[in-house]
């Protein structure tokens, strides 16, 4: 609400769970990077 404007308002504040949505919004936005040895893993363990 109201509290959390006005910390969000002042400047360098950082309240907990920002930086987290900002990665979440990211990872929608441009997905998430995923190596060839974890795709092959993943291919293994289901029969892929």
């Amino acid at each position: 609400g109201d509290l959390v404007a006005a910390i969000r308002g002042q400047e360098g504040a950082h309240l907990p769970g920002d930086g987290r949505r900002a990665a979440r919004a990211r990872a929608e936005r441009e997905g998430v990077p995923v190596s060839v040895a974890t795709l092959e893993r993943i291919a293994a363990i289901t029969g892929g």
